[in-house]
């Protein structure tokens, strides 16, 4: 054997040996994901966490933000698959009725660590045309920040996974930028963040995929890289050192309760004519069951209720359980006669994902009324 290559046999030695080094022994860790969790991302990132001799409690719920595991929020259901792991039990579902709340997490795994992968589900809110810009940020900071500081009550160290490149035709790199931004931010006040963002380049043809999800090779080189970074600052430190964040006031622009739906006072029925839509580029390829898109209408007469304005925003459901909607064929000129109240009035239905390319403007988001 040559010196140079006596040279690289003990160059890989070492790299296995560290890339196989354990985390601190007895390490908890609770794995909370989105969409894109599933598949070989999260496979790879929770064996690797197993491997290196963490108890790991995995749960990944499709369409997940902090939104989904605050208490702060209404349960909701999740309807883009969910997968449980803990030693000994497996579950992946299509769908879940109700997404666990992370206080009972706390209090049944007692998790010196959380890894958190999220962060692309709130591009929607980066987007909310229903807020101003400071708002939009605001809203953002808040569900991060409060997730931290739930975590940091129970000496729960927080690493954040921010979410890959994802192609600027479905994401503008400014938007893409700006969650970065946020959460680097946010989150390095308290725990670790892994910047995804520079470690990715979404190259998939677009839109023909989906311009957020990798394929399995892409992944998993992803995953690992996750992982490396995450079992060695594991290992590093231990809760006692965790400072809890002040506790601040729900800021009343995210308070997403339900409303109740009272004829004549939130509910509004009018004839309107469809001027421009929200496309929906690729149906068979969608990796949500359920999905909203934006139309926009000109109000011809106000049949019941109070609206003044002469346009309409309307949040239609153009997939349902995997199937579209006939709402998803209508063209600009199509004359309607809607019933709609504000769409905030269905959370569940608010927090589905939401197409929405039309111009900026001053309106509130409508959706069709679900019956009493």
């Amino acid at each position: 054997m040559t010196q140079r290559a006596a040279f690289f046999r003990l160059l890989l030695i070492a790299l296995t040996t560290w890339m196989a080094l354990p985390a601190q022994a007895g390490s908890k860790v609770l794995y909370l994901g989105d969409s894109l969790s599933f598949g070989a991302f999260g496979t790879t990132l929770d064996r690797q966490l197993r491997q290196s001799g963490c108890e790991v409690y995995t749960m990944v719920t499709g369409g997940a933000t902090p939104y989904y595991w605050l208490s702060d929020f209404e349960t909701v259901s999740g309807d883009a698959g969910h997968w449980v792991k803990q030693d000994g039990y497996e579950r992946r579902l299509r769908r879940t009725r109700a997404v666990p709340k992370i206080e009972p997490l706390l209090e049944k795994f007692h998790p010196d660590v959380a890894v958190v992968q999220t962060g692309t589900n709130l591009y929607a809110t980066l987007r909310d045309k229903k807020k101003t810009p400071a708002e939009r940020i605001k809203a953002v900071e808040y569900v991060v920040d409060r997730l931290c500081r739930v975590l940091a009550t129970e000496k729960c160290r927080v690493y954040w996974v921010t979410p890959p490149d994802s192609h600027t035709g479905k994401y503008p790199r400014e938007l893409q930028e700006q969650m970065r931004e946020i959460i680097k931010r946010v989150v390095g006040r308290q725990g670790r963040v892994f910047d995804s963002y520079a470690v990715t380049h979404y190259t998939d043809p677009y839109p023909q995929e989906d311009g957020i999800h990798y394929g399995p090779e892409q992944a998993t080189d992803w995953a690992r890289r996750v992982a490396r970074d995450a079992i060695a600052w594991i290992g590093q430190a231990d809760s006692s050192s965790i400072a809890v964040a002040p506790e601040a006031p729900l800021p009343e622009e995210t308070v997403r309760k339900a409303l109740p739906v009272i004829s004549g006072a939130n509910t509004v029925r009018v004839e309107a004519v469809l001027k421009e839509k929200t496309p929906f580029l690729h149906p068979e390829n969608s990796t949500y069951r359920n999905a909203l898109a934006c139309y926009e209408y000109e109000v011809v007469k106000v049949l019941e209720g109070n609206y003044t304005d002469a346009k309409l925003r309307v949040a239609h459901q153009v997939m349902r359980n995997s199937q579209l909607r006939p709402e998803l064929d209508w063209l600009p000129g199509r004359r309607e006669t809607l019933t709609l109240v504000p769409l905030a009035t269905y959370p569940d239905t608010e927090k589905l994902e939401t197409l929405d390319e039309l111009p900026e403007a001053d309106l509130p988001i409508l959706t069709p009324f679900q019956g009493s």
